[in-house]
């Protein structure tokens, strides 16, 4: 026998195949779920490309739609009024705000 050989005891072999058994099989299980994972991101990037496409589409016939509409001016001459209502809530809150203050 060489200097290189020897052998060691197992006690309980096959508790040690079962647990290494075991633990090949949940590598083959981690394994499909990683090549699931795999697979939905593919899906997932071949989506998005899709969308992009689609939202460029989009744009291109928006900015088509908004050359042959009519121009209007009707947006330019908004005015947004504060009511006044609004105006003596906020006198009334800064009344409020001094007395404690003043406390």
């Amino acid at each position: 026998m060489d200097e290189k050989d020897f052998f060691v005891g197992i006690h309980e072999p096959s508790d040690i195949r079962r647990n290494v058994l075991e633990s090949s099989k949940d590598v083959v299980n981690s394994m499909q779920t990683n090549e699931i994972l795999k697979q939905i991101r593919k899906e997932k990037l071949l989506l998005f490309e899709k969308m992009r496409s689609v939202m460029n589409d989009l744009d291109l016939l928006v900015s088509k739609l908004n050359k042959k509409l009519p121009k209007t001016h009707l947006r330019k001459n908004v005015v947004i009024k504060t009511p006044a209502e609004i105006k003596e809530l906020e006198n009334s809150l800064r009344k409020i705000e001094s007395e404690f203050n003043k406390i």
